[in-house]
């Protein structure tokens, strides 16, 4: 079965999912794939070659929720295999809309996004999941989700519940690191003063509240931290910056944070991850995971269940990172200090294995089975 055109809205077009976007639109299963947005295309992501992008007004917010005028459906011409693909979050009222109009035409109704969200609240989960239960296929975020939420889908009229496993497109990572020679690396340490035997713990990210970074310069300022050779490199800017800093001189290890700034470019960045021993992320680490994973870097990331993301699910404890409890400084920093060099090897090897299991065109292939599946199941229905 041939898709028509794959209805997709979205409040903005990420540079991340722009790769994710042309393979789907590339897929021969479909006819095309019409994306509507609210903001324009930002200048870092080429022209849409296999997509289609329509740009509409900004929604109006209030109490945390979002009404997109633009989502609708109203005035388009579609077909009886087309498939209208909703982000599975409550707090787009449009969705609403959307749903409706998409029943009233008999459109297959794809629900994809994130199935168990941080510290949410019980209500939100459970208005996230009466999306999920009553679309025509459920796309997850990651196969960990599709395993403990399945069962609470059902699996009647045959309805796909399966996952794209949120991931990154590594070409520019790839040619970063076939770029850059030993002597080139090696060259690098000594301009950053990096000591034999030093530890180089990295993080990468916007500085706000979620990010905890203050529960890693907590840790390096605790035994067993406090007096081993360790440095923390932090990429990077946002509204706690100052407040990181601030703390850093209060608890005597300023001297030992590296303020790097924003860094875009993996030609830049692939030194930081090459040189590093882990890839720390105290609060609920997102895609930065798969970033640190095509490095071969292993992730150290908080694990209770509750905090614990879609992307972060990827991260298993002792195979590609290490978890830590708690928001603890005192646990975030015995887990540092514990493996041996062997050790980080090891997770080095399983984070690079990792990176391999997750690709975009798995990833594309997942979300275009979805399409059709719920297309398959609308007409299957239609037809009895």
């Amino acid at each position: 079965m041939t898709i028509g055109t794959v209805h997709l809205f979205v409040p903005r077009i990420q540079r991340y999912r722009a790769p994710f976007y042309e393979l789907v639109g590339r897929s021969e299963r479909i006819e095309s794939l019409l994306i509507t947005t609210n903001e324009p295309l930002p200048p870092e992501i080429d022209a849409p070659e296999h997509y289609s992008v329509l740009q509409q007004g900004p929604p109006t917010r209030s109490l945390g929720l979002e009404y997109h005028p633009g989502w609708r459906l109203k005035g388009r011409s579609t077909g009886s295999n087309d498939a209208l693909v909703l982000l599975g979050n409550p707090r787009y009222l449009s969705n609403i809309g959307l749903w409706r109009d998409a029943k009233s035409r008999s459109l297959a109704i794809v629900c994809w996004g994130i199935g168990i969200m941080p510290y949410q609240k019980p209500l939100r989960h459970r208005l996230r999941m009466m999306m999920f239960r009553h679309a025509d296929a459920a796309l997850f975020y990651s196969d960990r989700e599709v395993e403990k939420l399945g069962p609470r889908l059902g699996t009647r009229s045959n309805k796909l519940i399966t996952a794209t496993n949120n991931t990154i497109d590594r070409s520019d990572i790839e040619a970063a690191v076939e770029a850059l020679s030993d002597a080139a690396l090696a060259a690098f340490s000594r301009q950053r003063g990096m000591r034999n035997g030093e530890q180089l713990f990295l993080f990468v990210g916007t500085l706000h509240e979620k990010s905890r970074l203050d529960v890693l310069i907590r840790a390096l300022a605790t035994p067993p931290l406090v007096h081993r050779l360790a440095q923390v490199a932090v990429i990077g800017s946002g509204p706690n910056m100052s407040r990181y800093q601030q703390l850093a001189r209060d608890l005597g290890v300023a001297d030992r944070v590296s303020w790097i700034g924003p860094l875009y470019d993996e030609a830049e960045l692939a030194p930081w991850f090459l040189s590093a021993t882990a890839y720390v992320y105290p609060g609920s680490v997102g895609l930065g995971v798969q970033h640190a994973f095509a490095y071969g870097l292993p992730v150290v990331s908080i694990g209770d269940d509750v905090a614990l993301t879609s992307e972060g699910r990827a991260l298993i404890h002792e195979y590609n990172g290490l978890h830590y409890r708690d928001l603890s400084p005192e646990h975030l920093a015995s887990t540092l200090a514990a493996p041996s060099p062997s050790q980080w090897r090891h997770l080095s090897e399983g984070a690079a294995a990792t990176a391999e299991s997750f690709s975009l065109e798995h990833a594309a292939d997942r979300f275009v089975d979805a399409a059709e599946a719920a297309v398959r199941r609308v007409v299957h229905k239609s037809a009895g």
